[in-house]
């Protein structure tokens, strides 16, 4: 299994920004307890590939919220330094993630996270998460939607979120394991 001609899927998440929210006895937003349970550093488990998600800070209306992410080291014999940012907002019976890469290496996430190109805008992911007892879960849509935002991720790809791990994988196939490295 080559988990990492995904790399950008991994920001998406990622997954994939945790205030520790992922316990099962929610309450309040799913956005926040999502929100949270991304935020930190997480590392692939037998590599120096990590990914650091942070709030941007800026909440939008109606519970939706930026989150930045960076990831950085090597994968798959290349060097990776990739940033994008996601929103987060709820939806019916879940949350809709947003993956928005962005090319140019000086963004940050103290950047104007509204200000993507229309490239970007355009090489965007999204996808849907829904609580599950142990955090979120979903899949992306399939197809070649979200290849330009997630390096590589042709087909659909299912997405694992918890307190201690982000989980990227295709049934039977490609699979790409983080861990929470710290806050």
């Amino acid at each position: 299994m080559k988990p990492y001609p995904m790399m950008r899927l991994l920001l998406a998440l990622v997954l994939v920004a945790s205030f520790g929210c992922a316990s099962g006895q929610r309450g309040g937003s799913v956005v926040l307890d999502l929100a949270s349970l991304l935020n930190g550093t997480w590392q692939v488990e037998g590599s120096d590939l990590r990914l650091r998600i942070s709030s941007t800070g800026s909440a939008l209306s109606g519970g939706a919220y930026n989150l930045f992410a960076v990831a950085t080291g090597q994968a798959g014999g290349r060097t990776v330094n990739e940033r994008a940012v996601i929103f987060v907002e709820q939806e019916s019976g879940g949350v809709e993630v947003s993956v928005v890469p962005r090319f140019d290496p000086a963004v940050t996430e103290l950047s104007d996270v509204t200000e993507a190109s229309q490239a970007e805008l355009n090489a965007a992911c999204t996808f849907t998460l829904r609580p599950t007892q142990t955090g979120y879960s979903g899949q992306t849509r399939g197809g070649e939607t979200c290849v330009r935002a997630v390096q590589g991720a042709v087909g659909q790809w299912n997405i694992e979120v918890s307190r201690e791990t982000l989980r990227l994988y295709q049934a039977g196939g490609q699979q790409l394991v983080f861990r929470r490295a710290g806050d």
